[in-house]
C-alpha cells in the first residue's frame, strides 16, 4: 500500500472542518497582534516603512485587528461557528488587546528618562486586568443573552492606549488614564454589547478604518486624526456608561408605571 492510499484513509480531517469563516478573521485580528508586538519590540519599523514611526504601526494594526474582531461576530451569526471558535476569539484578543497595548505603554513611557518603572507597573496592571476581563467573559455562561457588558472591552481598552500614545499624552497623564483604563475592565461598569446592536459595530469599524487609514494615506495629519481617535475613544468610555444607565432607569421607570396602571 503505498503513502498516497494511507493518508487518503486516514482520519485526518481538513482545515474547513476545523476552523470556520469567523475563524479565519479571528486569526486575521491574531496575526494583526503578532506583528504589532513585533513592531513595537524591534526597531525595525521606522527603516522598513519609510516615514512612519514604530508604534503608529503597531497602532494601525491593533485598530485593524479591532475591526478584524468585530467582523468575526457577524460572519459567526450569519454563517456559524466552529467549536474552536470561543477560545480562539479570547486567545486572540488577548495578544492584540491585552499583551500589544501593554508593550506599547513601555515602548511609549518607558523611556529612560521619563518613567520606565511606572510604565512596567502600568502595563503589567493592564495585562493582568485584560486576562482576568476575558476569563470573566468566557466562565460567565448567564450573560450570553444579556444587552451589556460588565466591564470595559478589552478593544475598547487597547483602543484607549492607543489614542493616548497617538496624540503623545504626557508621560504622567498617559498612564494613569492607562490605569485607570485597567481598573475599568474589571469593573461592574456596563457597556454595550455591540451584537445585537450591529450599526454600532459598523460605525466602530467605520471610525477604525478611518483613523488608521488617515494615517497611513495623509501622514501630515496625524495629529488631526490622532486627536479624533481620542475623542471618539473618550466618548465611548465616559459618555456611553452614562446615556445606557440613563436608558435603563428609563425602563425600569416605564415598567413600574405600567405595573401601577395594572394594579390600579
Amino acid at each position: 500500500m503505498g503513502l498516497r492510499s494511507v493518508l487518503a484513509k486516514a482520519p485526518v480531517p481538513r482545515v474547513r472542518s476545523i476552523i470556520s469563516r469567523a475563524d479565519l478573521l479571528t486569526l486575521t485580528n491574531l496575526v494583526c497582534g503578532f506583528f504589532a508586538i513585533v513592531t513595537i519590540a524591534g526597531d525595525s519599523g521606522e527603516e522598513v516603512f519609510g516615514r512612519y514611526q514604530d508604534h503608529e504601526w503597531a497602532i494601525g494594526l491593533i485598530i485593524l485587528g479591532a475591526v478584524a474582531d468585530a467582523f468575526d461576530g457577524m460572519v459567526a451569526r450569519k454563517y456559524g461557528s466552529s467549536a474552536l471558535g470561543g477560545d480562539l476569539d479570547t486567545l486572540a484578543d488577548a495578544v492584540t488587546f491585552v499583551i500589544a497595548p501593554s508593550l506599547l505603554l513601555v515602548d511609549g513611557y518607558g523611556a529612560p528618562g521619563e518613567y520606565p518603572v511606572r510604565a512596567a507597573f502600568v502595563a503589567c496592571l493592564v495585562t493582568v486586568m485584560g486576562i482576568l476581563r476575558l476569563a470573566r467573559f468566557n466562565s460567565d455562561t448567564e450573560g450570553d443573552d444579556s444587552l451589556t457588558f460588565d466591564g470595559l472591552p478589552t478593544p475598547i481598552c487597547a483602543a484607549g492606549i492607543c489614542a493616548l500614545v497617538l496624540i503623545d499624552a504626557p508621560a504622567l497623564f498617559g498612564l494613569s488614564a492607562s490605569a485607570v483604563l485597567a481598573l475599568l475592565m474589571m469593573s461592574k461598569i456596563s457597556y454595550p454589547k455591540t451584537r445585537y446592536r450591529q450599526r454600532y459595530a459598523l460605525a466602530m469599524m467605520a471610525a477604525g478604518v478611518f483613523i488608521v487609514g488617515g494615517i497611513i494615506f495623509i501622514p501630515e495629519k496625524t495629529d488631526f486624526f490622532a486627536r479624533s481617535g481620542f475623542a471618539m475613544a473618550a466618548f465611548f468610555i465616559a459618555i456611553v456608561p452614562f446615556l445606557l444607565s440613563r436608558r435603563k432607569r428609563a425602563e425600569r421607570k416605564k415598567a413600574q408605571n405600567e405595573l401601577d396602571l395594572e394594579s390600579e
